[in-house]
């Protein structure tokens, strides 16, 4: 479960102030003047130097996050953009949040960019009853803020990450470590290493593990010539990151297939099909709407369609015959 606080000018609404002569709420965000306290849904915060928070969102998420050898408590702070701050902060933390963590051994832990790997523990926290637990920073810059009793963050590691061309297909495979916290794996296919499309999803199978964990995928329909393949790797909290690319080549029988005249204003041919074989003709706009899907014969494989109504920009074709082989590509219109 998450939660979310828009800093607006109706930002008042969601604070319990202890000081409100030394708070300002204003069409810029909102102004906390040094020595003020404010909490946020739990979160402390009693600065020494005045903050101005503008322009931003406090997300409260109950996932915690992934590190050995205890995850942190079920309570995340999150900003849309980070903020600085000097002074007190703390949260304070009921039995219900500790996720298995001994309360006296809490440390507060945040990481100024929301990398999974920039996490940093303080070694000053300190737990007073009734279950707050406290830190005096200097000038901080933090994203992300928790707690956690002496772990380790532990980020996801993608080891390997590599495809190649089969007679029908291609094969993708990789290699995951420290998938904790991780849903899934959304496998991105592109023609043109810009615009890239899912084409399938790969459910985390070891969610918990530190150890390697191996994956295959088969991209069953791979466009003639290169193509271009990238994993998003899904988090269970809504987070995600990209791999690097992957190029394939790929060659089926199709290769020959031509557009022209490409770019077009009005009207392009397809040409390059067998009058031995029956086609299926998708054509896609960038956005996903469908313009043309239609059956071709092999008395009508010289097609013609005509774009001159279409808007400008770039449109996707996919071409698949009756073995399931297939072609992709593209046709501007100007």
């Amino acid at each position: 479960m998450k939660k979310k606080f828009l800093f607006i000018f109706t930002t008042l609404c969601f604070l319990y102030l202890s000081a409100i002569s030394q708070i300002t709420v204003g069409n810029n965000g909102l102004f906390i003047k040094n020595g003020s306290v404010i909490y946020l849904d739990r979160l402390h915060l009693q600065p020494s130097q005045d903050i101005n928070i503008q322009n931003n969102t406090l997300t409260v998420s109950s996932t915690p996050i992934p590190a050995v050898p205890k995850a942190s408590i079920a309570r995340v702070y999150e900003w849309t953009n980070a903020i600085t701050i000097q002074g007190l902060m703390g949260i304070y933390v009921p039995a219900s949040d500790l996720n298995g963590n001994n309360f006296s051994s809490l440390q507060l832990m945040y990481t100024p960019n929301g990398n999974p790997g920039s996490w940093i523990i303080t070694g000053t926290s300190v737990p007073m009853p009734p279950e707050f637990l406290f830190s005096t920073f200097g000038a901080t810059t933090w994203k992300q803020l928790t707690a956690v009793e002496n772990s380790s963050v532990i980020p996801l590691k993608l080891l390997s990450f590599t495809g190649q061309s089969t007679d029908n297909s291609v094969a993708l495979e990789w290699i995951a470590a420290n998938e904790e916290g991780v849903k899934d794996y959304v496998v991105m296919h592109s023609i043109d290493a810009t615009t890239f499309r899912p084409i399938g999803v790969v459910q985390a199978k070891c969610n918990g593990c530190s150890g390697e964990v191996e994956y295959k995928y088969y991209d069953n329909q791979p466009s003639s010539g290169v193509n271009y393949y990238k994993l998003q790797m899904r988090d269970l909290d809504g987070n995600y990151r990209f791999s690097d690319v992957v190029k394939v080549a790929f060659n089926n029988k199709m290769q020959a297939v031509i557009l022209s005249p490409n770019p077009t204003s009005g009207k392009f041919k397809i040409s390059g099909l067998s009058i031995d074989n029956t086609y299926k003709i998708r054509i896609t706009s960038a956005d996903g709407r469908v313009m043309v899907t239609k059956m071709l014969s092999p008395q009508s494989v010289n097609y013609e369609e005509d774009a001159s109504q279409w808007a400008a920009g770039t449109y996707f074709i996919s071409i698949t015959d009756k073995q399931g082989g297939q072609w992709q590509g593209k046709i501007i219109k100007r």
